[in-house]
């Protein structure tokens, strides 16, 4: 998003990720740098509800460490909010340096990227935390200061000065319970945001099943009409033979035989040929409903940027390999569900990072039938690997490997999903035989 259109968000994007932890530094910079105006537009940016109230911009900056989009178009806001980083602005600023040095050393310490500027963000803060507070709300403090000192000493003249200190203590605790009222608030507001979000997801997961519930019922009703048709073929031959005793003579009757001899085979191989693909059907679909629940319980994983940090030493052993060769093999991960849906970027960002070309489809939960020819085609054409999730003990496994045979032995690796690292496992041994197989097939 951000990171495409404008110099140096990408590393700007790598300081809010680091950040991001301590989400109370994270909000009071939200709040130093950016007006409310500006940070409703970077949530509609993002493509989420406003957030308003007290404890608006401490939401705010816990959603930027989970949202990249909305992290993208923080980081696009403030690139324009901050006054440009030079060198007066990457030094320390003195403690009486006016608003704009600070806020020039806070874009040169996040433009740094990385766990460096977040602790260099957060000396700033502690430092010049009351300079870069909105002027709005330093006027708000000072005239409270002086309404304060004012009736201080107007209490001293007239002689009230014990009153005035009961009355401050009095006040203390009064202060204090609004805003311990608005955490309680705040708290509940995200609670039911969070259960209308798990009451949507679990909506789409009981769609989900009702389909595959009406996909059960017409591969059941296909088996009992394949079923029927059987029965009627056993009582055609029941009549032939009938027939065959009614017959005036031994031709007669050895013609006739013949004839609903081979009617009832063709029948019956038709018949049985149809109970085996609704059959293989029946389970293939009982395994890949098995997959998606395995998908769908499988644990939240929040998985870190592969940009700009560095690889294990196998990985970077495959990537100088691959280098060696001058090759950028082609591999094709079909499977997982839903969950899986925002672990896509991420391999993406792997498949660059490692030096090879990837592409991952999601499971749509269907026939097999309906994907087969297209992987098939895709073997021959396109990819020169592919990795399973799952679907071990479907029918679509068997075709995969023979369409991966039929288009020169190419591996064929069955990956058990229980996260992003097993797939990151396959995807080592998956290079490995591919880069064995180029050095035997090499001159």
């Amino acid at each position: 998003m951000g990171s495409r259109r404008v110099p140096g968000a990408a590393r700007l994007e790598g300081s809010l990720l680091a950040l991001s932890r301590d989400a109370e530094r994270l909000a009071a910079l939200l709040v130093a740098c950016l007006p409310p105006a500006t940070r409703k537009r970077v949530t509609q940016t993002a493509g989420l509800p406003p957030y308003v109230g007290p404890a608006g911009p401490r939401r705010m900056a816990a959603e930027v460490g989970r949202h990249a989009r909305l992290r993208a178009a923080v980081a696009d806001a403030l690139l324009e909010a901050l006054p440009a980083a030079d060198d007066a602005g990457a030094a320390e600023p003195a403690a009486e340096a006016p608003r704009e040095a600070v806020l020039a050393a806070l874009h040169a310490a996040l433009a740094t990227g990385g766990p460096e500027a977040a602790e260099q963000v957060r000396a700033l803060l502690e430092t010049h935390g009351e300079r870069l507070r909105p002027a709005r709300d330093r006027a708000s403090g000072g005239k409270t200061r002086g309404a304060t000192a004012s009736g201080a000493k107007a209490n001293t003249a007239g002689g009230k000065a014990p009153a005035t200190a009961k009355t401050a203590a009095a006040g203390k605790p009064a202060a204090a319970e609004p805003a311990a009222q608005t955490r309680p608030a705040d708290a509940l507001r995200d609670a039911k945001r969070q259960l209308a979000e798990a009451r949507k997801e679990k909506a789409a997961l009981e769609r989900k099943l009702a389909d595959a519930r009406r996909a059960n019922v017409r591969l059941t009703r296909d088996l009992a009409a394949a079923e029927a048709k059987c029965s009627a073929a056993e009582q055609r031959a029941a009549g032939a033979k009938k027939k065959l005793a009614d017959a005036g003579s031994a031709s007669q009757r050895e013609t006739r035989l013949r004839k609903d001899l081979k009617d009832a085979k063709r029948d019956s191989d038709l018949a049985n040929k149809k109970l085996a693909l609704v059959s293989e059907e029946r389970d293939d679909l009982r395994a890949q409903l098995e997959d998606l629940q395995r998908f769908a319980a499988l644990a939240d994983e929040v998985l870190p940027s592969f940009r700009d940090k560095p690889l294990l030493p196998v990985e970077r052993d495959l990537g100088e390999a691959l280098a060696e060769h001058d090759w950028q093999p082609r591999i094709l991960v079909v499977g997982g569900g839903e969950p899986q849906r925002r672990h896509l970027e991420k391999f993406d960002e792997y498949a660059a990072a490692v030096g090879f070309a990837g592409e991952w489809r999601l499971a749509d939960y269907v026939s097999w039938h309906k994907a087969i020819d297209k992987l098939g085609d895709d073997m021959k054409r396109r990819f020169d690997a592919l990795v399973i999730l799952h679907w071990n003990r479907t029918t679509f496994t068997r075709k995969a490997r023979e369409a991966c045979n039929a288009a020169g032995q190419k591996p064929c690796i069955t990956c058990h999903y229980e996260g992003f690292t097993s797939l990151r496992e396959t995807l080592q041994e998956c290079l490995r035989q591919l880069l064995a197989t180029r050095a035997d097939t090499a001159p």
